[in-house]
């Protein structure tokens, strides 16, 4: 009687919890087949079918015709072998997961390691290699992409090379290409780009598997859109494409979003959000579209903190771009509060990022600084399209969609710089060429695509500096000092939240802050809305409160206002109750 894989598990299961007697009458074994899968265990493969497994893990760049003529045996024979134990596509299905799981509860190592390499079961949720007392050189893999998926990438670089060069000199290198690609996903990481295009090797692109071509070229593809050219991006997907035609469902999902990452690479955003499949990828490439509300409105439960902070990123300038600054730093600040210190290192460039826009959107006259702190920190990696952007030097920029835009722009050629954005859903980047490279207004204002955003910029600025003993405002250009009451309360009121009540204002005040102070309100239902953009200090504050950034934060806080500890205003009160916690920062208590 002939016994499936699955079969013959769950009697070696029973065998293991000593239960021969059971076996016997439940599975109608005989003690001969019994007693063999007790000794040998239930993975058996066939000589012949050794011989191509084996084969195929020397050479897996070989066709199938290579390996027929060299090991003397039928294409169609070699076929059905491949097939069967999964080296086209990675599958797993639930029984295969049921059989690790056991093995790995169970230590029993051995099983474990003939199973997973000659099923190729590589597309597995890596945690159960924490349950094993040794590791297989064959099953380290598990190891890094646990790391990977911690992001602990320090540990992963001291040992992946060693552990590639093991892999190769032993003749695994099916397995050593897996890993290949898990080793250029630390170099994206570390935004090594240039390496990836290094290791590429032809060979890769006659892999057996597609499922292991699929994920490097996908990689590579990605690579390619960040410092090759955007030919080299769109030949490397249609090499991908074939493969992808090969793949299980979950693997299709799994390569889509690496097109969805490099047509957001080269700034083909329509093509992007088509793509994108993923919460983040559609969040990203709303944002890069100028979809701002979508943003705001999207739904992220699900995500790793990581991509809960990106989504909380994209919302924060969603908000700066629709007008409303103290919502936009209200969610940054909101975003790193639940960001550990060690986790913040890793998230330095969105920080300075978001603020050297913020302040140049809000004319501080601080975006500067940030950036030149933003260079220090990130040196030649930093992002060429944001340098190119904040300088105007191009010359880093290579020939993409949104390189193009860059250039065109800069240079003056702004009816081709529109076109570009048009055809690539473009928005985003475009906005930010009107904060950071202007030109004439006359010129600009005609473009319907510009014009929900220049009357934004256009916009008053008031700066609120509220962490002193004397708080005061700044509107075109003159100062006003604030009081701990009557009508300066209501003047922090609206210039911090952006709103105030109006049965909070009586007529006098409507008047001293409309015609006298001139700040710009509008009437709406029952409110008074500032029509301005607002500077606040303390928000500022606050994010590098939760950033921990002691040196901005010692630049910015001079004292709680008035020098108070206590008011019964809401607003005020919870503002000096912050900034005892700055205090503590800044002066820690011994």
């Amino acid at each position: 009687m002939s016994l499936s894989l699955y079969k013959k598990f769950l009697i070696y299961k029973e065998l293991k919890n000593n239960n021969a007697q059971y076996v016997l009458e439940v599975f109608g074994l005989s003690k001969g087949a019994l007693y063999k899968i007790k000794r040998e265990g239930f993975i058996s493969i066939k000589p012949r079918e050794k011989l191509v497994l084996d084969y195929v893990q020397r050479e897996p760049t070989k066709s199938i015709i290579e390996i027929s003529k060299e090991l003397n045996l039928s294409k169609s024979f070699i076929y059905r072998v491949l097939k069967k134990y999964n080296i086209f596509v990675f599958k797993n299905s639930k029984r295969y997961l049921d059989i690790i799981n056991f093995l790995a509860s169970i230590n029993d190592i051995e099983n474990l390691r003939k199973f997973i390499v000659y099923y190729n079961l590589y597309n597995l949720e890596p945690e159960f290699i924490l349950n094993l007392k040794e590791i297989p050189l064959e099953l380290k893999i598990f190891k890094f992409e646990y790391l990977l998926k911690n992001f602990k990438l320090r540990e992963i670089e001291e040992e992946i090379d060693d552990y590639l060069n093991e892999l190769k000199n032993e003749g695994k290198l099916l397995i050593y290409y897996r890993t290949l690609a898990l080793k250029f996903d630390v170099l994206i990481l570390k935004k090594d780009y240039s390496k990836i295009i290094e290791l590429y090797d032809k060979k890769i692109e006659k892999l057996i598997s597609f499922s292991i071509r699929a994920r490097l070229l996908g990689r590579i593809a990605n690579a390619y859109s960040l410092v090759g050219t955007y030919k080299d991006s769109i030949i490397t997907l249609r090499k991908l494409k074939k493969a992808y035609k090969k793949l299980s469902n979950k693997e299709k999902q799994e390569i889509l979003e690496y097109v969805f990452v490099v047509y957001y690479n080269i700034g083909n955003y329509k093509l992007a959000y088509k793509n994108a499949r993923t919460t983040l990828a559609k969040v990203m490439s709303a944002f890069a579209l100028g979809k701002y509300n979508n943003v705001i409105n999207m739904d992220f439960k699900n995500l790793s903190k990581h991509g809960q902070f990106i989504v909380n990123y994209a919302k924060a300038l969603s908000y700066l771009f629709l007008g409303k600054p103290n919502e936009a730093i209200s969610t940054m600040s909101f975003a790193y509060e639940n960001m550990d210190i060690k986790e913040i290192e890793d998230l330095l460039e969105f920080y300075y990022i978001f603020l050297t826009i913020y302040h140049k959107f809000l004319r501080t006259g601080l975006d500067k600084s940030y950036f030149e702190e933003l260079k220090k920190i990130l040196k030649e990696k930093i992002d060429p399209h944001f340098y190119a952007i904040v300088t105007g030097d191009t010359s880093k920029l290579i020939k993409t969609p949104k390189s193009l835009l860059i250039k065109y722009w800069i240079k003056g050629r702004i009816n081709r710089a529109i076109e570009i954005s048009k055809k690539f859903g473009v928005k985003t980047l475009l906005y930010l060429l009107v904060l950071f490279q202007p030109k004439f207004y006359s010129k600009t204002k005609k473009y319907r695509i510009l014009g929900e955003f220049l009357p934004l910029f256009k916009r008053d600025v008031i700066k609120l500096f509220i962490l002193r003993k004397k708080p005061y405002f700044i509107l075109k250009g003159k100062k006003h000092y604030l009081k701990p009451s009557g009508i300066s309360l209501t003047i922090i009121e609206l210039l911090f939240n952006n709103q105030i009540e109006k049965l909070k204002l009586n007529k006098k005040e409507i008047n001293t802050i409309k015609y006298r102070l001139k700040i710009p309100i509008i009437e709406s239902h029952n409110h008074f809305i500032l029509n301005a953009n607002t500077y606040i200090d303390f928000k500022e504050a606050l994010i590098a409160y939760n950033f921990k950034n002691i040196k901005k934060l010692k630049l910015l806080f001079k004292s709680e206002p008035f020098s108070l500890q206590f008011h019964l205003n809401t607003t005020l009160n919870y503002i000096i109750e912050k900034c005892k916690k700055f205090r503590e920062l800044i002066s820690p208590p011994y």
